[in-house]
């Protein structure tokens, strides 16, 4: 295993498993050497650092800092990447706490680099439980599940389906109620209120 660093969000990952970064995905467009030019570490020795890079010793960086905050990513115009609707716990580990959702797709689970982290609930997988999509298109939410189980209203559900508002989705060791921002009469289409 060796470990490559993303010249961009400054994130080290296996080289060998990814060829791009697969924490900001944006490096693979740029040109960047991934083979040649990359400080590469392996697991249990040092790589000294090229003299041009001022030779000094960088700490691994694996993401979770306690003041980390968990945001969705949007390539719309602008960096906007307005809120979509929420989830509100009503039940379970985390109840009474609220989470964002944003445009397109919205991966739960406990890490820190989901798009809804929701670490305290031990029984949400790791990474991507579920996925709420926003479609711009129909101004509609959909709820798939990924890696872990989820119920609306009680049916569980195996094929991304609809979800609308105050459905309530069972996951993990919780329910969350699903209250959307976005609808056919109110949405971020042309960038304002309507």
């Amino acid at each position: 295993m060796a470990l490559g660093k993303c010249p961009l969000c400054n994130k080290y990952y296996d080289n060998l498993k990814h060829e791009s970064c697969p924490y900001c995905f944006q490096n693979a467009d740029l040109g960047v050497p991934w083979e040649n030019g990359q400080k590469t570490l392996s697991l249990g020795e040092e790589t000294q650092q090229p003299e041009d890079d001022n030779a000094k010793t960088q700490a691994y960086e694996d993401g979770t800092s306690a003041d980390e905050k968990t945001i969705g990513i949007y390539f719309g115009n602008e960096g906007f990447d307005p809120v979509t609707g929420w989830i509100l716990c009503v039940r379970g580990t985390v109840r009474g706490k609220s989470y964002e959702l944003h445009m397109n797709r919205n991966f739960i689970g406990r890490d820190k680099l989901m798009d809804v982290s929701i670490p305290d609930d031990l029984l949400i997988s790791r990474k991507n439980h579920l996925s709420i999509i926003y479609d711009g298109k129909t101004h509609s939410f959909f709820v798939k599940p990924e890696n872990g189980s989820v119920a609306i209203n009680g049916t569980s559900v195996v094929h991304p389906v609809p979800v609308h508002e105050n459905d309530i989705l069972s996951f993990g060791n919780s329910s969350y109620i699903f209250i959307p921002y976005c609808t056919e009469e109110r949405n971020w289409d042309d960038g304002r209120e309507k």
